[in-house]
């Protein structure tokens, strides 16, 4: 083998090396970015809703109050602490929460003194929220309303 055809063997060598080496460091990035991909939080989407108040209470609210659930959490009661203070004598300081998961929404009664209704059957854990549902708190009725993207109700 003569000196010229030993450095052309070598520079071949070295250009096969080179691509390798770019093919694997761009394997390797891939496979990087896409466990990242996949254990990135998802993006979660509140589906928008609002409680009409259909039925006030003697005391204070009146029908027709209208409250946008803005939050993946909202708490209903008494005490200022809450996200919807009413003033209905039966409502609990912290009486109810509405949960956000995704597009749907849920209602718990969170240890109130008269419980909470959905529909008219007692709340006794979590419970799905559907478009039209009316939940109770004390003498209040609320009704549960979804909005399209459009701002119709569905």
């Amino acid at each position: 083998m003569t000196a010229l055809a030993g450095t052309e063997a070598m520079i071949l060598a070295l250009r096969v090396g080179f691509a390798a080496s770019l093919y694997l460091f761009v394997a390797v990035a891939i496979i990087a970015l896409r466990q990242s991909l996949a254990t990135a939080s998802p993006v979660v989407r509140i589906a928008p809703a609002r409680l009409l108040l259909v039925r006030a209470g003697s005391v204070g609210d009146e029908a027709g109050r209208a409250v946008t659930l803005a939050g993946p959490s909202v708490t209903i009661g008494r005490s200022p602490t809450n996200d919807i203070v009413v003033r209905d004598d039966g409502v609990s300081a912290r009486h109810a929460r509405l949960e956000s998961h995704g597009d749907r929404w849920v209602l718990a009664d969170v240890g109130s003194r008269n419980g909470t209704r959905l529909n008219g059957r007692a709340v006794n854990g979590p419970a799905p929220l559907s478009h039209g549902d009316e939940i109770g708190l004390g003498e209040l009725l609320w009704r549960f309303e979804i909005a399209t993207a459009t701002g119709a109700k569905r």
